[in-house]
């Protein structure tokens, strides 16, 4: 059986407990279901907001040059 001084499970906010845990020379394991990164960044929060900011920015140009006419 393998030995760790520390299991992190899920790769979201968990990989600054890996990196930190890394730094510090200890033996980590890391369980993960999915990518790493976890959801917010594969699928949630970052990959909408790429997608939320240019379309407000493309909304304003729209009403501001309503506005001009």
């Amino acid at each position: 059986m393998k030995n760790y001084d520390v299991i992190v499970i899920g790769a979201g906010a968990g990989l600054d407990i890996v990196s930190k845990a890394l730094s510090a020379g200890l033996k980590v394991a890391l369980v993960a279901k999915g990518n790493l990164g976890g959801t917010c960044l594969n699928v949630g929060c970052v990959p909408s907001k790429m997608l939320i900011y240019p379309a407000v920015m493309i909304r304003e140009i729209e009403e501001d040059s309503k506005g001009r006419s």
